[in-house]
């Protein structure tokens, strides 16, 4: 290549003026062809998140949490199809669609999807459809089926566990359990017939 040529061919690179060296044109060419190519493909992949978009478009129903704070005094029936905590003092029973958190004594039957009861007492029955957890110092006084249970406290009654039932060594259970799977740690104490179902 001659000294011409190559101050040509620099002066292509650097500011696009003069002439195009004859190897480079084949590949501009190319890149020329292949890029029209590619916006088309971009093209292609934002139709696609439209579709997305208008599929996942549907209305989204959020439920409000209900809260019973902590002074608060409720005798009655609960219903809720949102999540429910109560810290407050609460006479009756709890319906919910969604989670539970007792944080003071209620007196009641409990009814939602999981259920958490923290350091205090719950004298009532529970139905759940998924995991109950009773954190240490807790009181279930009464019958509880759930599909799971994670007991550090103390449980007055009969449970019907339909998958995993675990009781670390502070539980202290005065009842019939029956489980597809239980754990039981030691120092736990348990006063009642445990019942394996397949």
């Amino acid at each position: 290549m001659s000294a011409k040529e190559n101050f040509n061919q620099a002066m292509f690179e650097m500011f696009g003026v003069g002439k195009e060296p004859t190897d480079k044109k084949n590949k501009v060419e190319t890149e020329v062809k292949a890029k029209p190519e590619a916006k088309t493909e971009v093209k292609k992949e934002k139709e696609v998140k439209t579709e997305v978009k208008k599929e996942t478009t549907k209305p989204v129903v959020a439920y409000a949490k209900t809260v019973l704070a902590e002074g608060t005094v409720f005798e009655g029936n609960l219903s809720s199809k949102g999540d429910v905590e109560i810290a407050g003092s609460f006479k009756g029973d709890v319906n919910s669609e969604g989670n539970i958190i007792l944080r003071s004594d209620v007196t009641g039957n409990i009814k939602a999807q999981n259920l958490d009861v923290i350091s205090n007492v719950l004298t009532g029955n529970v139905a759940v459809t998924g995991n109950v957890n009773l954190a240490v110092g807790s009181q279930i006084k009464g019958n509880v089926a759930a599909n799971s249970i994670v007991c550090s406290g103390k449980i007055i009654g009969d449970m019907v566990i339909e998958g995993d039932a675990s009781f670390d060594e502070l539980s202290h259970v005065e009842g019939n359990i029956t489980a597809k799977y239980i754990t039981i740690h030691h120092g736990a104490y348990i006063d009642g017939k445990i019942t394996i179902v397949k």
